[in-house]
């Protein structure tokens, strides 16, 4: 028996196996099959594997679409993203893992106060999502003083740069140590502040 013949025959033609990356595809109608030394594969079984197509019947046309050219996406350049955090006001990026989880920290100097400087932290948090850990973390401080930390994960500020997660789900998560500028800010003020588009719109998010 030919390699062909191994899946059997459709009407005197060796029915020929279709995969979709290594995983065959589902037969429902006319399979695809050798015919006269080439391969005849059906369009419907072309659907499974991602080309979608139109029939007009009046005319007798399969008319296929072909998904555009999707552009790849440029590579993480770690330093230029630190240099870019450096000219938000932060100090650089040190990855560190805390109670178990990979964190990407920086250490940002008070220049104007908090609700002022909160603008650049949150430039800061958006072009540390870059570093793929699991906590983006900023240690806020005032000279030899620290003033406080603030923290978040990543997939609940990738979800609130993206609209999945509103600014209240957002006040829920953060992590606030110390004490911010005069009055302890609370998870809710904060979440405020992010809502008033002090952020940047960043294109790897």
């Amino acid at each position: 028996m030919s390699a062909a013949g191994l899946w059997g025959t459709y009407k005197g033609n060796n029915i020929i196996r279709l995969t979709v990356d290594g995983s065959p595809v589902k037969v429902s109608d006319v399979p695809a099959m050798s015919y006269q030394g080439r391969t005849m594969v059906p369009i419907y079984l072309l659907q499974q594997a991602g080309v979608s197509y139109t029939w007009d019947q009046e005319n007798q046309t399969v008319n296929v679409s072909i998904q555009s050219k999707i552009e790849p996406e440029p590579p993480f350049d770690a330093a230029k993203t630190a240099i870019d955090i450096i000219e938000q006001g932060g100090g650089g990026v040190t990855i560190v893992k805390e109670n178990g989880a990979t964190t990407a920290l920086v250490f940002m100097e008070k220049i104007k106060g908090f609700e002022q400087d909160w603008d650049r932290m949150a430039n800061i948090f958006t072009l540390l999502l870059e570093y793929k850990t699991s906590i983006l973390k900023i240690n806020y401080g005032d000279g030899d003083n620290q003033i406080g930390t603030i923290s978040i994960d990543s997939y609940t500020f990738s979800g609130f740069l993206k609209g999945t997660v509103t600014a209240d789900q957002l006040g829920n998560k953060w992590a606030i140590t110390g004490k911010i500028g005069q009055i302890p800010q609370t998870a809710k003020e904060i979440a405020r502040l992010m809502d008033r588009n002090y952020i940047i719109r960043h294109s790897r998010v």
